[in-house]
C-alpha cells in the first residue's frame, strides 16, 4: 500500500510540477531577451514558489489540514532550493556555454531532490494526508 501512494504522489508531483515547470521554463526563456540568466531564473522561479507552497503539499500528498507551519516549511526549502538551482544554472551555463541548454541540466538534478524533501515537509509531524489529492 505505500508504494502505491508514494507511486500516486509521484505521478501527481511530476504532473502538477510540469504544469509549473512548464510555465516557469517559458517565462524564463521570455525573459532571457531582455535580462540576464540569474535575473530571469530568479523571476521565474519565485513566480511559481507562491503555488507549490500550497498546492504540493493540498493535492500531491493529500495533506486535508493546511497549516501555516506546512506551507512555510514547503517555501522555506524552496528559497534554499532556488539557491542550489541558481548556483547550479551558473556552474552548468559554465560547462554547457548556454544559459537555454543549462537550465535543462538545473531541471534534472532538482526535480528529483525537490520531490523528497518536499514529500518530507509535507507529511512531517504526523501531519498525514489521506495520500489523495484534495
Amino acid at each position: 500500500m505505500r508504494h502505491r501512494e508514494t507511486a500516486g504522489q509521484g505521478a501527481r508531483f511530476v504532473l502538477l510540477g510540469a504544469a509549473n515547470t512548464i510555465a516557469t521554463f517559458l517565462l524564463y526563456q521570455a525573459l532571457l531577451f531582455v535580462l540576464a540568466p540569474g535575473v530571469s531564473y530568479t523571476l521565474a522561479y519565485f513566480t511559481g514558489l507562491a503555488a507549490v507552497s500550497v498546492l504540493y503539499p493540498r493535492y500531491v500528498f493529500g495533506v486535508r489540514q493546511l497549516t501555516f507551519s506546512t506551507c512555510a516549511g514547503v517555501f522555506g526549502y524552496y528559497l534554499v532550493s532556488y539557491v542550489a538551482g541558481l548556483q547550479l544554472l551558473l556552474f552548468a551555463e559554465r560547462m554547457v556555454g548556454n544559459p537555454r541548454i543549462a537550465i535543462v541540466c538545473v531541471m534534472a538534478v532538482m526535480i528529483p531532490v525537490n520531490f523528497v524533501a518536499t514529500r518530507y515537509l509535507s507529511l512531517r509531524n504526523g501531519n498525514r494526508g489521506d495520500g489523495q489529492p484534495g
